[in-house]
C-alpha cells in the first residue's frame, strides 16, 4: 500500500527544527530529520520517526549530499514512490542543496527559490538597493572598502551608527558605534572578513520592531508568485539586548504590511518561504525594511502557535496538494525561547524585565512541551556538539569572508 512519503528536515540542533518537526507530524506527515550530531533537540522528538547523521555540509558536501539522496531514496521506496520533500532548515546548509539541485530534485522536492535569488536578498547590500529600487524605505547605509571610506560615510549618516558584514544572520557580523573608536574598532574588524561592509545609521533602539512572514507559489509555469500565507509578530524581547535573534513575540495584526512585502517579493520572482525585518523610525515614524531572510527564520514558532503552518503548507505545496490560503490567524498567545535565549536578555538587560519568571498562560515555549520532554533534556547538553563539531560552532561564530567577485556594488549605496 502506498502511502505519503516522508519530508527529510536538517539542522536538528536548531529550535526553528524542532518547531518544524511538531508541526509536521501533528499534521500526519512522517518526519526524517538528520544533523551533524545525535546531541541535537529535533532527533529526540516523539515527532521524529527516523533519525540520521551526516558529515559536515561545508567541509565534507559531498559525503554530505550522497547521505541525502541515500536518505530520500530509502524514504522513497518505504512509501512505495511517493515524493520525499526536503526542508533544510539554516541557510549554509539549504544553498548548499540549492546549488546542487538537479542532483537532488532526481530523488526529493526541493520547494524553495533558486540559490543565485536567494544569495541576492541574503545580502545586506544588495537587497537594500532592491528594496530600494521597489519602493520600499530602509535606513540610509553606505559600503566602504578601507577607513577612509568608512570615515567619509559616518561623516555624512552621523552618529550613532551600525557597521555590518553583508552576510551574516542574528547578531553575527553588526556593531554598534557611537563614537569614532568604537567605528573604527568595528570597521576594521568587518574589513577583515568582508571586502566591502556597511555602515548604517542606527534607528532609535524603542522603535518597534516587526517580522513578516510569507509563502509565496506559483500557480502555474510562468505566473507571477502568488501569496499563500502571511503573518506578522512583534519582537518584545531579543538576545544579545543590543540587537539579535528574539526571544519573546506576539503575532500582530497588519495586513497592509503583509500584502505590501507580498508585492515586492512577487515582483522579483520569489516563490517559498521568506521573513523581512522591519523597524520602526521614532524619528518619523515610519517603518525601514532592514533585511530578508529568505529561509526558515528563527521565530518561526510564534507563526506555527498563532495557526499559520508554514513548513506543512510548504511540503503540501511542494507535492502539487491544493492548499487553501492562510491570511488569518490569532493573537492571543506569545511565543518564548527561554534556555537561553530569553535568560540570556534578563541576565543582560537593564533594568530587567519585570515579573520574567511568572507564568502566564498565554506563553508558550518553543522547547518544553509536556507530551514531548526528550527535545529539552538534549538541549540541556547542547555544549557538547558545540565544542566537537566545527560545522556546528560555524554557525555561531563569524561566517566566512564573501567572495570579492560576488555582487559587487558601487561604494555609494543609499536610500536618499
Amino acid at each position: 500500500m502506498t502511502e505519503r512519503a516522508a519530508v527529510v528536515l536538517t539542522d536538528g540542533f536548531w529550535p526553528k527544527t524542532l518547531v518544524a518537526a511538531r508541526a509536521l507530524h501533528e499534521s500526519g506527515e512522517r518526519v526524517v530529520c538528520g544533523e551533524q550530531t545525535s546531541l541535537a533537540p529535533a532527533l529526540w522528538s516523539r515527532a521524529t520517526a527516523r533519525r540520521f547523521r551526516y558529515l559536515d555540509p561545508i567541509a565534507r558536501q559531498q559525503e554530505f549530499l550522497a547521505s541525502i539522496e541515500e536518505i530520500a531514496e530509502s524514504e522513497a521506496r518505504r512509501s512505495g514512490g511517493g515524493p520525499v520533500v526536503l526542508l533544510p532548515m539554516e541557510e549554509e546548509t539549504l544553498l548548499v542543496m540549492l546549488r546542487n539541485r538537479a542532483r537532488l530534485e532526481r530523488v526529493a522536492r526541493l520547494p524553495f527559490a533558486s540559490a543565485s535569488l536567494i544569495e541576492r536578498l541574503r545580502d545586506k547590500a544588495s537587497f537594500g538597493e532592491l528594496a530600494r529600487e521597489h519602493g520600499l524605505a530602509t535606513p540610509r547605509t553606505r559600503s566602504f572598502h578601507d577607513v577612509d571610506e568608512l570615515q567619509a560615510g559616518a561623516a555624512e549618516l552621523g552618529f550613532p551608527l551600525v557597521v555590518k558584514r553583508r552576510v551574516s544572520s542574528g547578531a553575527r557580523g553588526v556593531a554598534y558605534a557611537s563614537n569614532r573608536a568604537e567605528l573604527l574598532a568595528a570597521g576594521r574588524a568587518a574589513l577583515a572578513l568582508d571586502h566591502a561592509p556597511l555602515v548604517q545609521e542606527q534607528l532609535p533602539r524603542a522603535g518597534e520592531a516587526i517580522g513578516v512572514s510569507l509563502l509565496l507559489w506559483r500557480r502555474e509555469v510562468g505566473a507571477t508568485p502568488e501569496l499563500v500565507a502571511g503573518f506578522a509578530h512583534r519582537r518584545l524581547r531579543e538576545h544579545p539586548v543590543s540587537g539579535g535573534p528574539s526571544t519573546f513575540r506576539e503575532a500582530v495584526r497588519d495586513d497592509a504590511l503583509i500584502e505590501r512585502c507580498a508585492r515586492f517579493l512577487g515582483a522579483i520572482g520569489f516563490t517559498g518561504i521568506a521573513m523581512l525585518e522591519w523597524k520602526r523610525d521614532l524619528r518619523d515614524g515610519e517603518l525601514k525594511l532592514l533585511e530578508c531572510n529568505p529561509r526558515f527564520w528563527g521565530s518561526l514558532h510564534q507563526a506555527v502557535l498563532s495557526g499559520v503552518p508554514f513548513p506543512t503548507l510548504l511540503v503540501r505545496l511542494a507535492r502539487g496538494e491544493k492548499v487553501e490560503p492562510v491570511f488569518g490567524y490569532r493573537t492571543d498567545r506569545r511565543s518564548r525561547a527561554l534556555f537561553p535565549g530569553d535568560l540570556l536578555h534578563w541576565w543582560k538587560a537593564r533594568p530587567r524585565p519585570a515579573r520574567f519568571f511568572a507564568s502566564a498562560p498565554d506563553v508558550v515555549d518553543e522547547l518544553w512541551r509536556r507530551d514531548d520532554p526528550w527535545p529539552a533534556a538534549v538541549k540541556l547538553l547542547g555544549l557538547v556538539p558545540l565544542l566537537s563539531k566545527p560545522g556546528i560552532r560555524r554557525l555561531i561564530a563569524p561566517p566566512p569572508p564573501l567572495p570579492r567577485k560576488a555582487l559587487a556594488l558601487p561604494n555609494a549605496v543609499s536610500s536618499g
